[in-house]
């Protein structure tokens, strides 16, 4: 979706605004889905990031230095049935935002299935449910996010998924003209562009024949053995984990295990404006993600397209 169809999108409608109802933790992302798109919104609507982050009932405001013409909003958490208290907190609080705003005709653009009331009863220009997880095929997903997820694709004037496999189980819940597939996108005007290898990926570099990255969150997704098995198979090529650690039992004790091999090197995370010239430093771009449906079937990494987009070849 570039920023010409947002524009047009939002003369039709007459749009003023776009609140973006998420998970928590977008301020601890990487560039992602999110960012992605508030960028292309901001352009041309003030955006308001809502995310269920404060303890019962404050709300809490705050910027978005970021994206320009972006803040947060940051309001009580609401996990279970439908129509529980804070659920009508939730939407109290978000009316008290677009009433001191002045916001009249939002675009309600959501992720989280637990904004389900505030989705279906906000006043909206358009109501968007964009789709950038398969929940039916995660393991463990409780059968109460799931029914908001179909709820909320039926009172949706567009469900947008990013991937054919995170489309599919909506298929037979909504009408077709209502469900669409629009794959991620990077911006290549940033990533494309010519820029200088990144000096510490070329210090990281000395004494290696080749250097491999990934770039992003390190958690449960990673296949820990492989990236193993990798290093250990390639003592040549060092290879780069950049990213914030959001680690179980299992996932620290796989990361642990891979930094005992001598070319393998961990960052935290970095400037994200800092990718492009990491990515020019690389040989390869990988991407270690376990081989499970959830994730191998339906998901559309956005690093794959960013490494792409530098001309670096990438591994998934």
């Amino acid at each position: 979706m570039s920023s010409e169809h947002l524009h047009s999108l939002v003369n039709e409608i007459g749009a003023d605004s776009v609140y973006i109802l998420m998970h928590a933790g977008y301020s601890q992302e990487v560039r992602s889905n999110r960012w992605h798109f508030a960028t292309r919104w901001a352009r041309f609507l003030p955006v308001v990031f809502v995310a269920p982050e404060t303890p019962w009932p404050g709300t809490v405001l705050g910027e978005e230095p970021r994206i320009a013409n972006a803040r947060m909003l940051k309001v009580v958490p609401n996990r279970g049935s439908l129509w529980r208290g804070p659920a009508r907190i939730q939407i109290a609080q978000i009316l008290n935002d677009m009433e001191r705003t002045g916001a009249r005709r939002p675009i309600l653009w959501l992720y989280n299935a637990f904004f389900a009331e505030a989705f279906c009863n906000l006043p909206a220009a358009a109501r968007v449910h964009h789709i950038s997880e398969n929940y039916f095929d995660y393991p463990s997903m409780s059968q109460t996010y799931l029914d908001r997820v179909k709820l909320v694709s039926r009172a949706a004037d567009l469900n947008v998924a990013v991937s054919s496999g995170c489309a599919r189980p909506l298929r037979g819940v909504v009408e077709d003209e209502r469900l669409m597939t629009a794959t991620n996108g990077a911006d290549f005007a940033v990533y494309g562009n010519a820029v200088a290898p990144d000096p510490e990926m070329l210090l990281l570099k000395r004494g290696f024949e080749k250097l491999a990255v990934f770039a992003g969150v390190i958690d449960d997704r990673l296949d820990f053995d492989l990236i193993a098995e990798a290093a250990d198979a390639l003592p040549e090529a060092v290879f780069v984990l950049i990213g914030p650690a959001r680690l179980t039992i299992r996932s620290g004790a796989g990361l642990k295990r891979v930094l005992e091999r001598p070319n393998v090197r961990k960052l935290d995370e970095v400037d994200p404006d800092r990718l492009p010239s990491i990515y020019r430093a690389a040989d390869v771009g990988f991407i270690p993600y376990v081989l499970e449906d959830w994730i191998a079937r339906n998901g559309f990494p956005l690093k794959a397209l960013e490494m792409a987009a530098t001309g670096l070849p990438v591994v998934s």
